[in-house]
């Protein structure tokens, strides 16, 4: 992925984020306004807090479930890629195949040529020596 993708990817998460941190806020609010918890309204006061730890329970729940998601989706990315790998790799063994056979001609045909040159020497040193 490029720079952009990653960084659209990383901005997807802020409004979240945001929202419940504002949620946070204006509930604190509310709470503060409505001047709880007198002494008697304790038990009232935190029994208000089961809401939020309800939403809470949720955001987490939609968190793993998002997770799950993410990495279902980068484990279908690694599949491909180690496809486009097996695929590359096979290229690579074929030309590297060919290069062998090509490197083979040239030892065969540059001895060949090496005998050949040293017999035309022989002859022409034994043709000299007959004269």
């Amino acid at each position: 992925m490029g720079k952009t993708a990653d960084y659209s990817e990383k901005i997807r998460g802020w409004p979240w984020f945001i929202g419940v941190i504002i949620l946070w806020v204006v509930y604190l609010s509310i709470i503060w306004i409505s001047n709880w918890p007198l002494k008697e309204d304790k038990g009232e006061f935190g029994d208000t807090f089961g809401a939020l730890n309800a939403l809470f329970a949720g955001l987490a729940f939609a968190g793993v479930i998002y997770a799950i998601l993410l990495q279902q989706r980068e484990l279908k990315l690694q599949r491909e890629e180690l496809e486009l790998q097996r695929k590359e790799l096979e290229d690579t063994r074929v030309e590297i195949r060919g290069q062998k056979e090509t490197l083979q001609k040239q030892n065969f045909e540059s001895s060949f040529f090496q005998l050949l040159g040293l017999h035309s020497e022989i002859v022409v040193v034994q043709s000299k020596v007959e004269f």
